[in-house]
């Protein structure tokens, strides 16, 4: 018989006849979606950074016709659609997409939180109500994190480099989060506006706090996703406020539990909480001239 080690760290069986002893409902649904969880964890903070890293973009960032006049109106684009052709096209054809999108006149801000967003949102959606399996996640997140790298440079050097450059963020998910494109989204509209901004995937509360020790920050961003982390946030908020080295830290925090509860901040002794990427730098920067 031979051995495997899952990412939770369970010991699993490859002999199947080995295994025969064992109940198929021991195995639960609620494990089974923990347990992938954890593996969406894993692939999203550790494998596809490393990925990018490696391969960088499929294609540069397509040129724009930079005559045409801008557009106000909403993006022109079905969220459902966007999302089947980003699991079954790829990314090339989404970024042909986008390009013709910006051609149009539509800025690539507004693409960031009228597409690249809710994407992101849809697809976490089909994973809790299991429209959408493990593979389709997986694929899905990772194309946007190809996209989200492609035009990266062009996003953060639009505007306000400088501006806010002695200001500080911290931006992260609390630990146990699965998902970190939403907090990409934040970090690229901090770093457009100027700020100098640290980011973490971190695994325990322990972990936050030593690095708001080591480091000083204007503000702290935390993201979250439902209720299951909760308890989580609470120790996280409390032990930036026990360890920052900047007792004036401004805690903000964002993600999907927060959008449908915004009021639920208090409940967490928060400062604030922002509904997207442009919200969290208008939020941060009105936090720290507040001091």
């Amino acid at each position: 018989m031979t051995a495997t080690q899952p990412p939770d760290g369970t010991e699993g069986c490859t002999d199947e006849s080995a295994c025969e002893g064992s109940e198929p409902s021991q195995v639960t649904h609620g494990d089974y979606k923990r347990r992938m969880r954890q593996l969406t964890q894993t692939i999203e903070t550790e494998l596809i950074p490393r990925l990018l890293l490696a391969f960088g973009p499929t294609s540069p960032e397509p040129k724009t016709v930079s005559a045409n006049a801008l557009v106000s109106g909403p993006i022109p684009v079905d969220l459902n659609d966007f999302v089947d052709g980003l699991l079954n096209d790829g990314v090339d054809p989404v970024v042909q997409q986008i390009a013709e999108l910006r051609s149009e006149g539509f800025r690539l801000k507004q693409i960031y939180l009228e597409l690249l967003a809710p994407a992101a949102r849809e697809l976490g959606r089909r994973w809790e109500d299991d429209s959408a399996n493990f593979t389709d996640v997986t694929v899905g997140v990772t194309r946007l994190h190809r996209i989200l790298h492609v035009y990266s440079h062009s996003f953060c050097a639009h505007e306000g480099h400088g501006r806010h450059a002695a200001l500080k963020a911290l931006i992260l998910p609390v630990p146990g989060e699965q998902h970190i494109f939403g907090q990409l989204m934040v970090i690229e509209f901090f770093r457009r506006a100027g700020w100098t901004v640290w980011s973490a995937a971190p695994t325990s509360v322990d972990e936050v706090a030593a690095i708001v020790a080591k480091q000083s920050f204007d503000v702290v961003g935390v993201s979250i996703g439902s209720e299951r982390h909760t308890d989580e946030l609470a120790q996280t908020i409390e032990a930036v406020r026990r360890k920052s080295s900047n007792p004036g830290v401004r805690i903000m925090l964002g993600g999907n539990l927060l959008s449908d509860n915004p009021g639920r901040v208090q409940e967490f002794d928060a400062d604030g909480t922002a509904g997207d990427g442009q919200e969290a730098v208008a939020l941060a920067f009105n936090m720290v001239n507040a001091n």
